[in-house]
């Protein structure tokens, strides 16, 4: 929908993409080490978020430049400026194009990494709790209820994250496709 009718060329890659993210990021708070090794999220790994995004980028630009040649190279002027601001604004248009991979693992890999390192720190109020008494018995007892807390957040983020990605991808391929 971000695209219009052109966009459905670009579903397989999105979807899965998406689906890929979402179920990568819901395997990490699953209490599944009770019966094994815990897994890791995969997406709390840069290099997966990395190569996913990158992976984002080189189709935009691939259709950018399959679709437009080097009038592609007009995404980075928009429509209306004067003339005396483009040596202002290329630049910036430019730096803001190339930055977009980095930002778009960079997003998903911190929210991923984030619920995890909470995690971790509640989890060590608990093990320190037991050793300190009755008072150290609410703190491990109020961590403990922060865990659950942290875990439904974490797997609500991890559907925002995955569609985040998704429809940013969507609308940096708009960008390509539609060149403002």
């Amino acid at each position: 929908q971000n695209i219009g009718p052109e966009g459905r060329a670009f579903l397989p890659w999105v979807f899965t993409a998406f689906m890929f993210i979402l179920f990568s990021n819901w395997i990490g708070p699953m209490p599944l080490a009770i019966v094994g090794p815990h897994p890791f999220t995969l997406t709390s790994q840069f290099t997966v978020t990395g190569i996913l995004s990158l992976t984002s980028f080189a189709i935009v630009l691939a259709v950018g430049f399959w679709k437009h040649g080097l009038h592609f190279f007009s995404l980075f002027v928009p429509h209306g400026t004067p003339w005396y601001m483009v040596p202002l604004i290329a630049p910036i248009e430019f730096i803001s194009f190339i930055v977009r991979p980095f930002s778009l693992a960079l997003r998903l890999f911190v929210a991923m990494i984030a619920g995890h390192i909470l995690m971790e720190v509640f989890a060590s109020f608990i093990v320190s709790a037991g050793s300190a008494g009755f008072t150290g018995g609410l703190v491990g007892i109020l961590s403990f209820a922060f865990i659950a807390f942290v875990v439904a957040l974490e797997l609500l983020m991890c559907v925002i994250q995955a569609y985040v990605f998704a429809l940013l991808t969507t609308l940096y391929l708009n960008d390509a496709i539609n060149l403002h």
